[in-house]
């Protein structure tokens, strides 16, 4: 049972972290380059309206399906599971549900 958990978990957090890639993407322009110009604000707001702001809706429902996948993988994990990271489980728990609240309050219109 353990490495089906362990498995979800891997898949979940892969996911997740590919979403902050998209906006790390996104935000780089902005934040760390130089003088920030038209063309760079231009290409910011295309990766943003391609993944966010076409298909919100889904991406939200998707997002949201698969943290809280991730969510119920780790309290089954902290009372079920026989393991002793209990810390890593809950900082991975913390992170999860900070993440599902900021998205939630932040991108959902």
């Amino acid at each position: 049972m353990i490495g089906v958990t362990v498995a979800l978990l891997l898949a979940c957090s892969s996911f997740i972290l590919g979403v902050l890639w998209m906006h790390w993407h996104a935000d780089y322009i902005l934040l760390w380059q130089g003088p920030v110009g038209q063309p760079e604000l231009l290409q910011a707001l295309h990766h943003y309206s391609n993944a966010i702001g076409v298909w919100s809706d889904k991406y939200m429902t998707v997002l949201l399906s698969i943290g809280t996948l991730q969510t119920m993988v780790l309290l089954f994990q902290i009372f079920v599971g026989k393991e002793t990271n209990w810390l890593f489980d809950g900082a991975s728990l913390f992170l999860v549900v900070a993440m599902g609240i900021l998205y939630k309050n932040k991108l959902s219109p």
